[in-house]
């Protein structure tokens, strides 16, 4: 194989994640980035998580091959169970989901695999996505509707999908390799606030419901912060801008 195509990033997978990291593709060279499997955390299908897991080995198998940095994609939620203390790399994973469980067996044969490699465990992605499966548009789609249900100790960490592969590139540039890490924005936010900027960008109005209960999930990115030799990288307003950026867009196009 050529040094050309060697260094030309791969990027698998066709959804918001991988359409975003097309945007960087220059940025990402020698790295394979596997952003394609299951995408609903509440699948139980086996048969789907089997598919995903014999892409990884091949996949996995090729960088074996030709040298890439192999960058897997997990989940900072579905890992971690109901955990409710801020999270880290250190912090016991207690999946309760067959989607967490599946994801953290994943994460392992990565590691065992033997070429080098990054696990990146990401929060919700935000981005031009429709998807109903996603936070954001869940809420708008409820917000459409005239009536949200929402959890009163519920938080949630929102990351623009664009940040994704832009921080990837910084790591892979600074010579990072064979870590796990939270790449999230480090700002945890109550969804009932996270539902009044919804509001407030888009313009809808419903009854709201606030029921007891909900998982708080807050991230501590200081290892992220420390490998790419910075203090801190979002700012406190980060959240705001994320969906004024996008929940417009997503708003209109439900009708």
């Amino acid at each position: 194989m050529n040094a050309e195509r060697i260094q030309q990033a791969i990027i698998s997978g066709t959804g918001l994640l991988a359409q975003a990291l097309q945007i960087q593709k220059k940025h990402l060279s020698g790295a394979f980035l596997f952003a394609r499997g299951v995408s609903d955390s509440t699948c139980i299908d086996i048969e789907q998580f089997h598919r995903e897991r014999d892409q990884l080995y091949s996949a996995l198998s090729q960088c074996h091959d030709d040298g890439r940095v192999f960058v897997y994609f997990s989940s900072a939620g579905t890992i971690y169970g109901q955990c409710a203390s801020v999270r880290d790399e250190f912090t016991p994973l207690q999946p309760t989901t067959v989607y967490g469980e599946f994801k953290v067996a994943f994460e392992s044969i990565v590691r065992s695999a033997g070429v080098p490699h990054l696990i990146v465990r990401l929060p919700n992605l935000v981005g031009p996505s429709q998807n109903h499966r996603n936070l954001l548009p869940a809420l708008i789609r409820q917000a459409a509707g005239g009536r949200v249900t929402l959890h009163r100790d519920a938080t949630r960490d929102i990351l623009d999908v664009r940040d994704v592969g832009r921080i990837i590139s910084e790591l892979l540039a600074r010579g990072v390799r064979d870590e796990t890490l939270l790449l999230a924005s480090g700002i945890s936010l109550p969804v009932i606030d996270l539902f009044s900027l919804i509001q407030q960008y888009t313009g809808l109005h419903a009854k709201i419901a606030v029921q007891p209960g909900g998982t708080p999930q807050a991230f501590d990115i200081s290892k992220l912060c420390r490998l790419l030799g910075q203090n801190s990288i979002f700012s406190g307003d980060y959240p705001n801008r994320v969906i004024r950026e996008y929940a417009p867009a997503i708003a209109r196009s439900l009708g």
